[in-house]
């Protein structure tokens, strides 16, 4: 028989190793933490960077479950989680500390006590234990137990401080007010104005929408155009005429992450669609989440808006004008495989550059049949009909095939296969002739290719162009060891486009020597079908799509504008009396804000330096607040470009940015043509 003391002395030890196997590395025991000292002060430092003091140990907290979270991982599994916060009187009352916290429950959607699941609910007022971590920025518990259920009451959701969401305008300051209040729950007024459209990402399960408060001065501005956030350095910018000033920390964004756990599918869990000037007709609330570089209010109710009015629109032409239009259709691909390529079907393989699933392709026939419409009327109702359209991001496929859209058989011969069913489009639906052409040579390792469309009752393709009766010698007079080619269209001739490339110091990837361009330089010259007094013989277009990125892959696009501003002034030297158009989707800001504040940068300036007009110069002086063709995260700024040689300067009408897609939401409800807006130049002949 075991003497007493020796089984006392038993017993403490295996109660000790319980302890201690249920506790695990770091275990602060005997003390349940404010939630904002597990959190910690936001201090000195970046909010994006500032870590709980407690990673990686186990913690007790207590407060209010206030919304539950499901989301898919990358195998297509549910995911669950909540946002606890403490109520008042449970808090260390540090107003650089946040309140709240998120718990990461893994498959269950309940939470567990040692005993048994415990069904979730708002207004859970429950004690805690878990790990402590950071998952993409967002400290988090994991690992949880439960040690005791202090209420369950859905009015306790309502004592929690609720946290009005107004960043301060300077970047930094906003993310560490973010982190302050991050995972607690907020709330954004009604009248708050959307500022970037709601935009559907992750295969149609999440959508956000950007908005600035009612209450922001650029919110109250007098014209209604104007109460949006601009990129710094935009005359219309918050602190205007000052580059790289404040990062227009303002912007908020709404996230429909929240509603996944709500009961419903598809479209009833995303945002609903606002496009940029819509308004909060009623205020929201949901929990403050950090993943992937932003912070956003995860609403626990679809919001409801307020439509702003008509923004104002292109103005008819004026008689005897003609038009150049640039424009990113963004991968308009069609639904047919060609063999020649890996990367256009759903069962291709890919190749080193693309990996299948391709998200870029449309899902039927019918959905590529209703771009198409869309585009048309695009083109024709409301850009008039321009004369002259470079497109950026097409596919580049050119078979032989019989169109099951119009009926027409099209052969392989230079001219894009969905240029042509766009053209045909057009040419059924309203009555314009458009040609079509590109080079395949052009394309980058996906597909995607520059192209051109003339309107062909009053422009035809200039094959014997004066500035290329010599390819060789024009190759000599370029940089980068430049190479100018018109390489055979296909088994069909079709129209000459010359694409130029070069080679390079792979410097952004030390890689060694590179292609300049990915997509190379594409050029079209085009001839008046009627030739007029006041007519320019000829009008080179050069159209372009640089690496994409404007903070990465500087030194690439640096050497992009080089060999482009090189191969216009060699074509005005050789043919002098003839128009140079420089257009396309260059992938970075005019000057003087061409890079970011992290990475400032002139990767234009040899296409400034030309001293040619532009758009956007144009539009900066006389309408500033069309200066844009693209919202990135809020923020209108431009990424597509017209310049234009001077021989054409006292023929100009005017300047436009046709604003079609970028101010109007993306959603399965509303789909856009594109994410980038056409830029215009309208000449007198």
């Amino acid at each position: 028989m075991m003497p007493a003391m020796h089984v006392n002395r038993l017993l403490v030890v295996v109660v000790g190793l319980v302890i201690l196997l249920a506790s695990g590395p770091g275990d602060v025991t005997g003390e349940v933490l404010p939630i904002g000292k597990v959190q910690g002060g936001v201090g000195g430092r970046d909010g994006t960077e500032l870590e709980s003091p407690f990673s990686g140990d186990t913690v007790e907290v207590q407060g209010v479950i206030f919304q539950s979270l499901r989301w898919k991982d990358g195998n297509g599994q549910d995911l669950h989680g909540f946002f606890m916060q403490n109520l008042p009187g449970e808090s260390d009352g540090d107003p650089l500390t946040s309140d709240g916290i998120f718990l990461f429950s893994g498959k269950y959607p309940t939470l567990y006590d040692g005993r048994e699941q415990i069904p979730v609910e708002n207004g859970l007022h429950v004690r805690i234990r878990g790990v402590v971590s950071e998952f993409h920025g967002c400290t988090q518990l994991s690992r949880l137990r439960v040690t005791r259920i202090l209420g369950r009451n859905p009015s306790l959701v309502e004592k929690l401080e609720t946290r009005t969401i107004h960043p301060p305008d300077e970047w930094d300051m906003a993310m560490k007010w973010w982190e302050s209040v991050e995972s607690m729950r907020g709330r954004i007024d009604a009248g708050a104005i959307v500022t970037g459209p709601s935009k559907t990402i992750a295969a149609d399960v999440e959508s956000y929408v950007w908005v600035i408060p009612a209450t922001h001065p650029v919110a109250e501005r007098e014209e209604e155009w104007h109460r949006r956030v601009f990129r710094d350095a935009h005359p219309l910018d918050d602190i205007g005429g000052k580059l790289f000033d404040n990062g227009n920390g303002y912007r908020i964004a709404l996230s429909s992450t929240g509603l996944l756990s709500q009961p419903g599918a598809g479209a009833e869990q995303l945002i609903p669609p606002a496009g940029v000037g819509s308004r909060l007709s009623t205020a929201v609330t949901g929990a403050v989440y950090y993943s992937y570089g932003n912070f956003k209010l995860l609403v626990d109710e679809p919001p409801r808006w307020m439509n702003p009015s008509r923004r104002p629109s292109l103005p008819d032409p004026a008689p005897g004008t003609w038009s150049v239009v640039s424009y990113n259709v963004e991968n308009l691909y069609d639904f047919r495989n060609d063999p020649s390529d890996p990367c256009d079907d759903v069962a291709d393989p890919g190749n080193e550059s693309v990996s299948p699933p391709f998200n870029y392709l449309p899902a039927d026939k019918g959905e590529y049949v209703s771009r198409l419409e869309d585009l048309a009327t695009h083109i024709v109702s409301a850009m008039h009909g321009p004369d002259m359209v470079m497109v950026q991001e097409i596919e580049d496929q050119d078979m032989d095939f019989t169109s099951a859209i119009t009926g027409e058989i099209f052969r392989a011969d230079g001219r894009p296969d969905v240029l042509q069913e766009l053209a045909s489009t057009i040419e059924q639906r309203h009555g314009l002739s458009y040609e079509s052409a590109s080079s395949r040579t052009g394309a980058d390792p996906r597909g995607i290719s520059c192209a051109f469309m003339i309107r062909s009752d009053r422009w035809r393709w200039e094959s014997a162009a004066p500035a290329f009766n010599d390819l060789d010698s024009f190759s000599e007079s370029l940089p980068m060891q430049g190479r100018i080619s018109a390489p055979h269209q296909g088994k069909h001739r079709g129209p000459v486009i010359h694409a130029v490339n070069g080679i390079m110091a792979d410097v952004d990837n030390s890689g060694g020597m590179v292609p300049v361009f990915s997509r190379a330089l594409q050029i079209a010259v085009i001839a008046p079908g009627k030739p007029g007094p006041m007519t320019p013989p000829r009008v080179y277009l050069l159209n372009n799509h640089f690496s994409s990125i404007p903070d990465q892959r500087i030194a690439r696009r640096t050497a992009q504008a080089r060999l482009v501003a090189a191969t216009a002034g060699a074509i005005r030297k050789l043919d002098p009396a003839a128009a140079v158009i420089i257009g396309g989707d260059l992938n970075v800001f005019p000057q003087p804000d061409d890079g970011t504040p992290s990475r400032p940068s002139r990767q234009l300036a040899d296409l400034y330096r030309l001293g040619w007009p532009s758009a956007h110069q144009i539009l900066l002086k006389e309408n500033p607040a069309l200066a844009y063709t693209y919202v990135y995260q809020g923020q209108a700024q431009t990424l597509d470009h017209l310049f234009f040689s001077p021989i054409l300067q006292p023929a100009l009408m005017d300047a436009w940015n046709v604003h079609l897609n970028a101010d109007f939401p993306d959603h399965p409800l509303t789909p856009r043509v594109s994410d980038h807006d056409p830029v215009m130049l309208r000449f007198r002949f």
